[in-house]
């Protein structure tokens, strides 16, 4: 397998060998080629190590061990609760991460969290009224409307951000 490495500085592109090879380029060594790189690598950053990284890590692995329980079977969900309670976990994950690793203020974490607990919430609502949500189709009531319009609103946040 080869790998294209595009830098900003070159049109050309350095093709990286594959590990079984013996003429292995590593671009982690020139400091440089770093900063030219026409890419970003999430994995470079951590969790903050404060308390909120903290529980931003912990969220993380009930989330993935949410994840492990459902993909084996060991608790069977109807697709739609499956992906609201996935989205609400990305949503209680997601915003405060963002807003954590962008370094913003103390509103911008306030709001962030704000956001990720209503993405939580509308999940549990969506788990709890399966069934009545189905059987109600097209005859919705104010609660209903009121969660959906939330789920909107954080759907354009998303967009947003």
């Amino acid at each position: 397998m080869i790998v294209f490495l595009i830098t900003t500085d070159t049109p050309s592109a350095t093709p990286l060998k594959n590990k079984a090879s013996t003429e292995i380029q590593n671009i982690s060594d020139n400091p440089a080629d770093k900063d030219s790189a026409g890419f970003y690598d999430p994995s470079t950053q951590s969790f903050p190590t404060s308390l909120e990284g903290k529980v931003l890590f912990y969220i993380a692995i009930a989330f993935s061990v949410f994840q492990v329980i459902t993909a084996a079977h060991l608790l069977d969900l109807p697709s739609q609760i499956l992906r609201a309670v996935h989205v609400g976990f990305l949503g209680l994950l997601g915003f405060p991460l963002v807003c954590a690793l962008k370094k913003q203020n103390s509103l911008f974490k306030i709001l962030s969290w704000g956001a990720g607990i209503l993405s939580l919430v509308i999940a549990i609502y969506q788990t709890i009224e399966y069934t009545p949500l189905i059987t109600r189709y097209g005859d919705l009531l104010p609660t209903d409307i009121f969660f959906g319009v939330i789920a909107l609103r954080l759907k354009r946040l998303v967009n947003t951000l």
